[in-house]
């Protein structure tokens, strides 16, 4: 549809205006600005990238800013894909910073069953909705890798377990940094007090709220099982730390009387009886020997080896 046609198209409320618009050019956000006379902050808001999601009503459409999350498990890395929506009564335009595979697939599923683009609230609803399945998606993966962190901590095998606790303790704050806002937005798309959301959408955005609700609960379970983990790790590595300590007090406390007796004879007096001793040597050597298994059995006793 050309620009010049999309004000009179958009006055018969029976018709219906998707556009997606990827990679934007001075052209698109001029037709935003000039065409459907949306607020510059708004276009401002699209062309740079916002750090958290937020919703803006006005009288004759509705701003969302959204976030995909994505989670690459080899590089564990997580990214958050920024996708603005104006949403009106018979028209939603989605703005990705990026391309989107979730409303390119979207897209295609419509051209296949035009009936799932009846309305252009069920349009929000369906493209939100695969975001927060992802989310849930994401939340699996975690919980699988929590379960071998948790593993390498309990056999000891700890040797790069901290690099990847730290991360994933990053992504789970990043995470719930973004969805809490989202939380909010779906709970005001839920309500019927929203004018651009008809009430058979409702019902549809009150399940997308419960599935939020719900990654939001598994986030911070995750939180409190990675502080756990957290915890048991410097358990072991505290553990660990004290036994070096011990097996060198030990080890330690055996040469104190060692050195002692070497020290005593090898004193440069002229008059000591036992260098003149035939057996003088092996004496030594078995007063040496004979007080490092003293020591060591004395240690065993007590159970501190």
């Amino acid at each position: 549809m050309h620009v010049s046609r999309i004000s009179s198209f958009l006055k018969n409320p029976k018709n219906l205006l998707w556009l997606n618009i990827e990679n934007p050019s001075e052209d698109d956000y001029m037709m935003l600005s000039e065409v459907f006379h949306f607020h510059p902050l708004e276009i401002e808001d699209c062309r740079k990238k916002l750090e958290l999601p937020k919703i803006d009503e006005f009288e004759d459409h509705m701003f969302i800013v959204f976030h995909r999350i994505s989670y690459d498990s080899k590089a564990h890395a997580v990214r958050a894909h920024e996708l603005d929506i104006f949403l009106g009564r018979n028209f939603i335009i989605t703005f990705p910073n990026e391309p989107l595979d979730i409303i390119n697939d979207f897209r295609e599923k419509c051209l296949q069953d035009p009936s799932l683009c009846r309305d252009a609230d069920f349009i929000l609803h369906s493209i939100l909705d695969s975001m927060i399945e992802e989310y849930l998606s994401i939340l699996d993966r975690w919980d699988e890798e929590m379960e071998r962190l948790e593993g390498e901590v309990v056999t000891g095998k700890t040797k790069k377990s901290l690099q990847k606790m730290l991360k994933l303790k990053k992504h789970m704050r990043d995470f719930k940094k973004s969805i809490v806002p989202q939380r909010d937005i779906i709970n005001r798309l839920s309500h019927p007090e929203s004018p651009f959301i008809s009430a058979k959408a409702h019902v549809y955005f009150r399940d997308v709220y419960d599935h939020v609700m719900r990654a939001y609960s598994i986030v911070e379970d995750q939180r409190d099982t990675m502080t756990t983990i957290f915890e048991a790790y410097l358990s072991t590595v505290s553990n660990k730390l004290n036994e070096i300590m011990k097996t060198l007090t030990i080890i330690a406390t055996i040469f104190i009387p060692l050195t002692f007796i070497v020290g005593l004879y090898g004193m440069n007096f002229k008059y000591m009886p036992e260098l003149d001793w035939q057996y003088g040597y092996y004496m030594v050597w078995a007063i040496l020997i004979a007080v490092s298994i003293a020591l060591l059995a004395y240690f065993r006793k007590k159970e501190w080896i």
